[in-house]
């Protein structure tokens, strides 16, 4: 068996064979496709424009976000103020196991 029979049993007949195309038709990837470019591509300021939006939206979100947890530990650190301040006011009449032992 040679090679050219193989290949015949290998390739279905009836099969039109593709031609290589033509070094100097070719479009470029670049170029837009037949019918004007229309239809599933989108334009470059659409996407520019969507683009922004998105980022300022995620922008927007994240700084609610940081907006939030600042003002939950800023509630935090004030009730922390206050448990400090109400154990010092508790001390302040009581003393201290060094001062009732050296009494």
């Amino acid at each position: 068996m040679t090679l050219t029979t193989t290949l015949q049993t290998i390739t279905p007949r009836g099969v039109p064979e593709v031609p290589p195309p033509e070094t100097g038709t070719a479009t470029p990837p670049s170029a837009p496709a037949a019918g004007g470019g229309r239809g599933e591509s989108s334009s470059g300021e659409l996407l520019m424009i969507e683009g922004y939006v998105f980022l300022w939206l995620a922008l927007m979100a994240w700084l609610l976000f940081l907006w939030r947890k600042q003002a939950r530990l800023h509630e935090r650190l004030d009730g922390l103020e206050k448990a400090i301040a109400a154990t010092e006011a508790g001390k302040a009449g009581r003393p201290t196991a060094k001062e009732g032992a050296s009494s």
